[in-house]
């Protein structure tokens, strides 16, 4: 609309708190990204009678949510009503604003590993200053040239059984916690550890050549689960 959105809202000014700018809003969040995945599914589950979308194309929910259309499709023959208002996607606007955004693909990234030919999602090892999303914010920036910003939690993956020898005579138990992220910045950039960096439909994953282990995480983020995998 071209306006500051404290000229539209004066209130915003006054107070963040939700009661001071009306008495029907729950909470108020400065960015799109604080509210988790779950918290739209906790908004959306138990809803009886009316269900209102007004986003411009809602991709990020599909991505943090798969079964987003499923759970609509529930509430809908439940006997709710659903009403989504999204921007036409050839609209300069919307375009503009993936571009901000980054989003807008409904894609994976996935890099094809040098030292094994298999695809697999960015990853590595912690350093000792790391915490766990800053290991996964450093290690996609090393293998991708891509700045992400953590958004979830896909699970843990801990199997004993999982032990892995390297050609150099290395060999290690390996665990993994996978997370959900979006990309915030940066450049695609092959890094030595891979030969390929791409962009997947979640259609193309059954041809890709992977590791169970790998294709286990992403069986799991599909399935839009409401709590992370604990294992």
């Amino acid at each position: 609309m071209g306006e500051d959105v404290h000229a539209l809202w004066p209130a915003l000014q006054q107070s963040r708190t939700a009661r001071a700018v009306s008495p029907e809003l729950v909470a108020l969040y400065d960015q799109r990204a604080d509210v988790s995945a779950s918290m739209f599914v906790n908004l959306l589950t138990p809803a009886r009678d009316r269900i209102d979308i007004l986003v411009y194309a809602a991709v990020f929910l599909h991505e943090a949510y798969p079964r987003l259309n499923d759970l609509l499709t529930e509430r809908a023959e439940a006997g709710c009503a659903i009403r989504i208002a999204v921007g036409d996607a050839d609209s300069a606007n919307v375009q503009q604003r993936g571009r901000e955004k980054n989003s807008g693909t409904g894609r994976i990234l996935l890099q094809r590993r040098a030292d094994s030919g298999l695809w697999a999602l960015p990853g590595g090892g912690m350093e000792m200053t790391d915490s766990l999303p800053g290991c996964a914010v450093r290690e996609v920036k090393e293998e991708t040239g891509l700045d992400i910003e953590t958004t979830g939690l896909v699970g843990t993956y801990t199997d004993p059984r999982h032990v892995i020898a390297y050609s150099d005579g290395e060999v290690r138990r390996q665990f993994n916690v996978c997370f959900l992220a979006r990309v915030t910045g940066g450049d695609l950039a092959i890094s030595d550890e891979s030969t390929e960096l791409r962009f997947v439909s979640p259609a193309e994953l059954g041809s890709l050549d992977m590791h169970h282990t790998q294709r286990l995480r992403l069986t799991h983020y599909l399935e839009g689960r409401r709590t992370p995998y604990l294992g």
